[in-house]
Parts: structure tokens; C-alpha cells; sequence
């Protein structure tokens, strides 16, 4: 068990450093994509959604993000056919869950109210980053499977 796993979503080597169910990591280069998630879905809700209170935006990420992190669960205790990209530990899940929680916690903070500046702001970076990891990733694979 390992508290960080590199990932180098650039790197085509090192393959031992990624979070895996032999191997397993509470956070990973994909730990900052969930912090962002909890991000842009707090702000997202407490954006078009004015009258839901702070608490229950926190609670829907939660569960937002806890049913993607389900999957997982359902890959590792076998229910689901996997392949690469289902090999995630349960420890990640849980170290995923904590990153998109505490990033709806900081932008709470950060920000009295969501505005449109805020939310615009926020979508566009968490888009960029989503399209960098997602981008990188996918080269990291091909050139590993090559």
C-alpha cells in the first residue's frame, strides 16, 4: 500500500507505479481530477441551483461522485468485466472520494457565492485539465501497448 503513485501520464515506463489492485495507492495523478470534479460540481449546483443549502450541494457531490466510484467496486469485486482501465483499487476509491470532497470544501470556502465569473472560470479550467489528462493518458497507453 502506498499513499501516492506517480502515474506519469506522460511516461511510458515505470508502469509499477500506478495505482492497481496488486499495488494499491489512496492517491494518483487522477486523485487531482477528482479534487477538481468536486470543484465544478459544487459550483455547478450551488450555481443553478440557489436555494439548495451548502450542505446538501456537498452531500449531492458525494453522491455524484460516489455512484462513478461504484463502478470500480464492481470491476474489483468481479460483477463486471474489466480491462486496463479497470484495475483501481479499492484504497484509490476512497482516496478519489476524499480529493472530490475536499475540493467542494475548499471552493465553499474560497467563495461565498458562486457568480457567473466563478462558475465560468472554474468550468473552463476543470475542461482544460480534464482534456490534458484525458489527452496524455491516452498517449501514455498507446505507447505502452505499441
Amino acid at each position: 500500500m502506498k499513499l501516492w503513485c506517480l502515474e506519469n501520464p506522460f511516461s511510458i515506463i515505470n508502469y509499477n507505479l500506478d495505482d492497481t489492485v496488486e499495488t494499491p495507492c489512496l492517491f494518483s495523478f487522477w486523485s487531482i481530477h477528482h479534487f477538481l470534479t468536486g470543484v465544478f460540481w459544487y459550483c455547478f449546483l450551488a450555481y443553478n441551483f440557489k436555494k439548495i443549502s451548502k450542505t446538501n450541494i456537498i452531500l449531492i457531490v458525494l453522491l455524484l461522485h460516489s455512484i462513478y466510484e461504484f463502478k470500480d467496486m464492481l470491476y474489483y469485486l468481479g460483477l463486471v468485466e474489466g480491462n486496463h482501465w479497470s484495475n483501481n483499487s479499492p484504497l484509490n476509491t476512497l482516496g478519489d472520494t476524499f480529493c472530490c470532497f475536499v475540493g467542494s470544501l475548499l471552493i465553499m470556502k474560497l467563495f461565498k457565492k458562486i457568480d457567473s465569473f466563478v462558475f465560468k472560470m472554474i468550468s473552463v479550467f476543470c475542461f482544460i485539465f480534464t482534456i490534458f489528462a484525458i489527452y496524455s493518458t491516452i498517449i501514455r497507453y498507446n505507447n505502452t501497448v505499441q
